[in-house]
């Protein structure tokens, strides 16, 4: 029985857990009314739990799809209570650029797939492999997130640069992180672009 399916029979929730469960299950269901009125009649739980709520299920935590559902979960219930006047649960989330550097972590993908598109190839491998020695060391569902991706990207730049070791070696531990935390969508794709690379 999974994370979500518990909730199909607790249709008001009444613990901390019912609460966040009742939360993840209408946002999956898209259902934005039920989000607002749960935070309505249990604001002082959420208001209670939330910080707590922000690590990621370790039931969930290898499955990207349902870890995403989660995490924007918690996004979208930070901005009803943003716009409730509570805008420290979202704060508390997201942090600042100092406090929380992933946050830029998205915009240098961004920089390093133009700089790809721009034949810099080497300047790509410079702005990640420079992003992932500032993340060495570090855990959670964030470096999950972008460490393959980053290690992929950097596998394509060589590729394209005429390093093929280096393109392959990258690609490998991008496909490799992936299968460990069972990100089908990834494997697949890395699977693709190391077969691409021998082709």
């Amino acid at each position: 029985m999974g994370f979500l399916d518990r909730f199909k029979r607790q249709p008001e929730p009444q613990t901390p857990e019912e609460v966040l469960e009742a939360l993840v299950t209408a946002y999956t269901r898209q259902k934005w009314k039920r989000i607002s009125s749960l935070c309505e009649r249990h604001e002082q739980t959420i208001l209670d739990n939330f910080t707590s709520w922000q690590t990621v299920p370790e039931s969930i935590r290898k499955n990207r799809r349902r870890t995403d559902a989660y995490v924007h979960t918690l996004i979208t219930v930070g901005q009803a209570f943003e716009n409730a006047g509570f805008p420290e649960l979202l704060q508390s989330m997201i942090g600042d650029e100092q406090s929380n550097p992933m946050l830029t972590w998205g915009d240098d993908l961004d920089k390093a797939q133009a700089f790809i598109d721009a034949d810099d190839f080497q300047a790509a491998i410079e702005l990640l492999t420079e992003r992932l020695k500032i993340h060495e060391g570090h855990s959670g569902s964030g470096m999950d997130h972008f460490v393959p991706r980053t290690h992929g990207m950097i596998g394509i730049a060589y590729f394209h640069a005429g390093d093929l070791d280096a393109a392959q070696h990258h690609t490998k531990k991008a496909l490799s992180i992936c299968k460990e935390l069972g990100d089908t969508d990834g494997i697949a794709t890395y699977t693709n672009n190391l077969q691409q690379m021998v082709s």
